[in-house]
């Protein structure tokens, strides 16, 4: 399982560095939440730095979504699949 890169526990540890390496992550206020549909999705700021996650709990490819100009994808991916998730710095 530790050598399976897309099993879950390679995901959470994946998760848990991310966090751990980013501030904004875990000092950050949240800035907004939306729930639309089968998406949530959030920004959470801190000093001058933003970071948004989306997640897709439904069918895959049913949001059109364009990351904004500049954006840097730090985890997941697009078009985001059932359950996937795409976490970025704006």
């Amino acid at each position: 399982m530790q050598n399976d890169k897309s099993s879950i526990l390679n995901k959470y540890q994946e998760l848990i560095t991310l966090r751990n390496n980013e501030p904004v992550l875990q000092y950050g206020e949240y800035e907004i939440l939306e729930y639309e549909g089968e998406y949530i999705s959030y920004t959470r700021s801190y000093k001058k730095d933003k970071i948004t996650v989306i997640i897709n709990f439904g069918p895959e490819n049913k949001l059109d979504l364009s990351l904004p100009k500049g954006a840097r994808i730090l985890m997941g991916s697009l078009p985001l699949k059932t359950n996937g998730f795409i976490i970025y710095r704006n």
